[in-house]
């Protein structure tokens, strides 16, 4: 049986790994349909991100994923467009804007990470 603090040092690197994944990839997932009152508070207006794409992987779901593009750091893309139906053009341009300004922000803070270092 593992020790509390190998334990303690094995979620801390799971936690850096996690970190290291979330910050050299940018994600952008683009959602058609109805959000229903358990996918947004009413009193904030926030949506729930994580149960909006649970609820988009139900069979019978009024919530459905279009569009999802990924893009690693190394240039490693992977992308997804539902062809079940014709795409809207303006869920495609919004999709579009969506990834163009993930990469932007994300380049603006490797940017800034990299000034903080040089000093």
């Amino acid at each position: 049986m593992p020790k509390s603090s190998e334990k303690g040092l094995q979620t801390l690197m799971d936690k850096i790994v996690d970190g290291v994944q979330d910050f050299t990839t940018t994600t952008v997932n683009s959602y058609t349909g109805d959000i229903r009152g358990m996918l947004k508070d009413d009193a904030s207006g926030k949506i729930d991100f994580k149960k909006l794409f649970e609820e988009s992987d139900k069979k019978d779901s009024s919530i459905k994923l279009v569009m999802s593009s990924e893009y690693s750091l190394d240039g490693d893309a992977n992308l997804y467009r539902d062809s079940s139906e014709e795409l809207r053009p303006d869920i495609k341009a919004a999709h579009d804007e969506a990834v163009q300004t993930a990469r932007e922000m994300k380049a603006d803070l490797f940017k800034l990470i990299f000034e903080a270092i040089k000093k």
